[in-house]
């Protein structure tokens, strides 16, 4: 059995096709991908209530607390079946079972097959640790146990958000005298109703702080300043064609200005889906409104539409910007 491509969160081959390779040997009825969010986790404490394996305690006292029951004979292992399998026996120490890897491969090939017929084959990704820490270790496990899906969201961190993870390396280009240190950032961005995408980056540097703090501190922040030189771009500031120096300096000026206001309208945005929008994202949005113009002798009134797609966010921006609420 395979999984279905429309519920596979990475795009990595590689650990699909273990996956694959381990569901046509225990041959589950369906897989799902572990995806760590609270509905997930409700859903399968359900689950158990409804099998008898949980009983929900007192809402009041305990909420979202359950009683679990195990066998009086049941333990995490024991000793007789924990074996150390390494090419040297020498590895497994004085006081543990050893086991050649390969005859012991081919002990579990046989018990394991067809061990999970009937049942559903969990993928649990998982990481042991802060994400990006360098004390940390990133796994995948497969079960058929509900409960131990459960326990691992307590034990480990399971999220099916965007997550960093930083590394480095030393590296020597064909045209290079030397190697020099790679910072490495390696991601899979998950966005709603997107397939995944990996958004791998490298930066080749000769500072010495952690890979982490030189791509967030340092290579993020000269980005940030790049997409505000674009902006100005897209404002026109380079737009210097009248053959008159002051001319010219005052329509940078202009423009300099525009963009500050823009900037006062963008950190106004903040908490709302267009705290990080571009300039031009942020002029189609609020500026290029429909609006009827009455003007009398004494004053223009501005009449803007009742209803936009983005009217919430502009009265928040109004609002923050010191609008008289009403």
């Amino acid at each position: 059995m395979k999984s279905p491509i429309e519920t596979i969160p990475t795009t990595n081959k590689h650990l699909v096709r273990w996956v694959d390779k381990m569901a046509e040997l225990c041959q589950p009825a369906q897989i799902h991908w572990v995806d760590g969010s609270l509905e997930e986790y409700q859903g399968l404490c359900n689950e158990l209530v409804r099998a008898g394996t949980f009983t929900r305690l007192n809402e009041e006292k305990w909420p979202g607390c359950f009683l679990a029951r195990s066998s009086p004979t049941d333990v995490a292992r024991v000793e007789d079946r924990t074996f150390i399998c390494s090419l040297s026996k020498d590895n497994a120490g004085p006081t543990n079972n050893w086991e050649d890897p390969f005859v012991m491969r081919k002990k579990l090939r046989v018990l394991f097959e067809g061990s999970m017929r009937g049942r559903t084959m969990y993928v649990l990704p998982f990481s042991m640790g802060p994400i990006g820490s360098p004390m940390s270790q990133l796994g995948v496990q497969l079960t058929d146990s509900a409960y131990v899906v459960l326990n691992m969201r307590i034990m480990a961190r399971i999220t099916d958000q965007t997550e960093h993870v930083y590394g480095e390396a030393r590296y020597a280009a064909g045209s290079w005298k030397q190697e020099r240190r790679v910072i490495i950032k390696a991601e899979v961005v998950r966005a709603e109703g997107k397939e995944p995408k990996d958004n791998p980056r490298v930066v080749i540097t000769n500072m010495r702080q952690s890979p982490q703090w030189l791509y967030e501190k340092v290579y993020c922040q000269r980005g940030e300043i790049e997409n505000r030189i674009k902006e100005l771009h897209a404002m026109e500031i380079d737009r210097t064609s009248c053959s008159r120096f002051w001319a010219n300096q005052f329509r940078v000026l202009l423009t300099a200005a525009a963009f500050v206001l823009m900037q006062e309208l963008r950190l106004s945005a903040a908490d709302t889906n267009c705290a990080r929008a571009q300039v031009w994202t942020l002029r189609e949005r609020f500026l290029k409104l429909g609006a009827r113009v009455v003007g009398s002798v004494r004053r223009l009134v501005v009449h803007l539409p009742q209803s936009f797609p983005f009217l919430a966010t502009f009265r928040h921006i109004a609002l923050e910007l010191g609008a008289s609420p009403g």
